[in-house]
């Protein structure tokens, strides 16, 4: 028997009031009376206001097509490569030998579930920021790539801001086409990836390291079936993702922390982070691998948790 708290408590009623769950919602409200008031919802709802106004397809998202404006600038930004001498190089290259990057085609990607488990973990996750802030901790930033900051938050102007009290922001992740349809229908899973760092969602600040595990369209069928009339032959993928980093556990090896101790949880080492020293109901949110001793160009940015990731636009170039 697990006994639930009055933050659990309220985290269910919100989560059920999202998905839908009426049943779930009068239970719940049954077990929080006398409770103190609910958290407050600063997502907004369901559906963002940024999204388009026309209705929901029954599988419940889409990929809307940009045709220019503030967010399509923002996103050809962001797909500027760090160093384009770095393009291609690397040990995770499928050997695109690309010189530069240029946006051919973006998509907003709208779906209805990922969106609630992302706006049901930032609830969450602010909930616990907020308590160990209150009890006296520090909550570390994360600096990203200038040039990608920069980008990000011109993106982030055009659809919401970004929460820097959470740490997030906006990291991208390269991937296969066959795999693109999965993701935008059921959004990133941490169990397909078990990469140098362990398990987890890879993510970078740097196009030029995401573009490393991208590979060339050559006319998968599921996918052109969904961005369709668009021709998508011959083009690479990226995703844009809203991220929470929360509080970050920095390494330079993926075994221990930078600043020492545990990285990883004893009993699920490579799978589930340790607990914050000094605060025991929160576990580091992200792990940020830093350049210096397994890296050598880029950092990257790992979450073992793949509903603290919105994979929020599609970017073929």
């Amino acid at each position: 028997v697990v006994k639930l708290t009055v933050l659990d408590k309220h985290s269910c009623r919100q989560a059920a009031e999202m998905l839908g769950l009426e049943f779930v919602q009068v239970y719940m409200d049954k077990a929080i009376v006398g409770a103190a008031p609910p958290l407050p919802l600063s997502e907004g709802p369901l559906m963002p206001p940024w999204w388009s106004s026309a209705p929901m397809p029954k599988q419940g998202w889409r990929a809307v097509q940009l045709p220019g404006g503030p967010e399509l600038k923002a996103l050809r930004d962001m797909l500027v490569p760090g160093n384009p001498r770095d393009l291609g190089v690397g040990r995770d290259c499928h050997g695109s030998g690309h010189s530069d990057l240029r946006l051919r085609c973006a998509w907003r990607v709208e779906n209805t579930r990922t969106w609630s488990r992302y706006a049901t973990e930032k609830r969450l996750l602010e909930a616990s920021l907020t308590r160990a802030r209150q009890e006296g901790s520090s909550v570390p930033a994360v600096n990203l790539r200038l040039a990608h900051d920069l980008a990000s938050g011109k993106l982030a102007g055009a659809t919401e801001a970004l929460r820097e009290d959470l740490n997030e922001c906006f990291l991208v992740h390269g991937t296969k086409p066959e795999y693109v349809a999965q993701i935008l229908e059921h959004g990133l899973n941490e169990r397909f990836s078990q990469g140098l760092f362990g398990n987890g969602v890879y993510l970078a600040d740097d196009t030029t390291k995401s573009d490393q595990y991208s590979t060339a369209d050559t006319g998968w069928g599921e996918l052109k079936a969904v961005l369709d009339p668009v021709d998508t032959q011959g083009v690479y993928y990226l995703l844009v993702c809203r991220t929470l980093l929360g509080w970050p556990a920095e390494t330079l090896n993926g075994r221990c922390r930078i600043s020492g101790g545990e990285l990883w949880e004893p009993r699920a080492s490579g799978r589930e982070l340790a607990f914050v020293p000094g605060v025991p109901f929160l576990r580091f949110t992200s792990q940020v691998v830093q350049v210096g001793t397994r890296l050598q160009r880029f950092p990257e940015y790992l979450l073992t948790h793949a509903e603290r990731v919105y994979p929020e636009f599609l970017i073929a170039y």
